[in-house]
């Protein structure tokens, strides 16, 4: 995302409030529109830009955070031969608002840590996220449903919440693949919420404005997803909540080899969390993210993400002052 807030601005529970006059999105950043592009083409949470470098912890005076932000944030645009992402987000429970840094390449990682250690803690990337972004960078297939449990949840949860960038900022938009969560719906919300027809299905659009999070529609459908929560359990094992039957059942066919039906109705039990499995990086991807070739094979890259990559790729010859 690009630098918004204006940290010149008050107490720390204020800056969300001001903003900068207008947004400053630096060279080769990342912007909010690719990551959504990203999200509808993959039909997937975007969640490779696993940020190595963050402020949490670490003591920004209030009255040099503006200048310290601000020149981070110019020296990456400057600086960086690939892709970079900037996120300014709460912390300590609203008191506070760090910033993380999600930075493509490693050689451009070392630079960025020797240039401002004093202001940000690195930590190197893990091979699972390497793994995620793989994937949405088009290097390797997008993991299906049978090998990713997250993924099998939200196909089964009941429920999907839509674009809604039509109905303003409190907007909402919901499509419905469980009947009986429908049902409820409407019977709680349906004189609020206007019935359209996409793709072939039903989907309601209406609006979080006037409510609270306690009463608010999408707050009320957490709540109503055909899958509960997961549990730790004190011996190491995982327990999950399912409520309703073909959801159960959908579940015994695709994870029933790690998934057994616990004591109770409803509930199940794994002797170990769902992992997803490994797969071996292509060594071009690899030699870009380390700095020794400048481009790499994308065979599953959706069409539409095309142009994204050609605005934030590496660029040969350039490396970090």
């Amino acid at each position: 995302m690009p630098r918004v807030i204006d940290f010149t601005q008050g107490n720390e529970t204020d800056w969300n409030e001001v903003r900068l006059p207008a947004p400053v999105l630096g060279t080769r950043e990342i912007s909010e529109e690719e990551i959504g592009a990203i999200a509808d083409a993959m039909k997937d949470l975007v969640g490779g830009f696993e940020a190595q470098f963050s402020t949490y912890g670490r003591s920004v005076p209030r009255d040099q955070a503006a200048e310290l932000y601000d020149a981070a944030h110019s020296w990456l645009s400057a600086n960086m031969t690939g892709p970079w992402y900037w996120t300014e987000h709460w912390s300590n429970h609203g008191h506070n608002i760090d910033v993380a840094v999600y930075v493509e390449r490693v050689p451009d990682q070392a630079a960025f840590a020797a240039a401002f250690e004093h202001l940000f803690r690195y930590t190197p990337a893990s091979e699972h996220a390497l793994q995620k972004l793989a994937i949405e960078r088009g290097v390797l297939p997008p993991l299906t449903s049978k090998e990713s449990f997250l993924k099998w949840t939200r196909e089964h949860q009941g429920f999907e919440f839509l674009p809604y960038e039509d109905l303003g900022d409190k907007g909402i938009r919901i499509a419905f693949s469980h009947p009986e969560i429908e049902a409820k719906f409407v019977e709680r919300y349906g004189a609020k919420f206007t019935i359209e027809e996409s793709d072939g299905r039903r989907t309601y659009a209406g609006s979080t404005a006037g409510t609270t999070w306690r009463d608010s529609p999408d707050t009320w459908l957490s709540n109503q997803s055909a899958i509960g929560n997961m549990r730790s359990s004190g011996d190491g094992t995982w327990e999950l909540e399912v409520r309703y039957a073909n959801v159960a059942e959908a579940l015994v066919r695709d994870w029933g080899h790690i998934f057994q039906p616990g004591g109770d109705e409803g509930t199940y039990r794994a002797a170990e969390y769902p992992g997803v499995p490994y797969r071996v990086l292509p060594s071009d991807f690899r030699a870009y993210l380390e700095g020794a070739a400048d481009s790499y094979d994308a065979p599953y890259l959706p069409d539409e993400l095309h142009a994204f990559r050609q605005q934030t790729q590496a660029v040969s010859g350039l490396r970090p002052a």
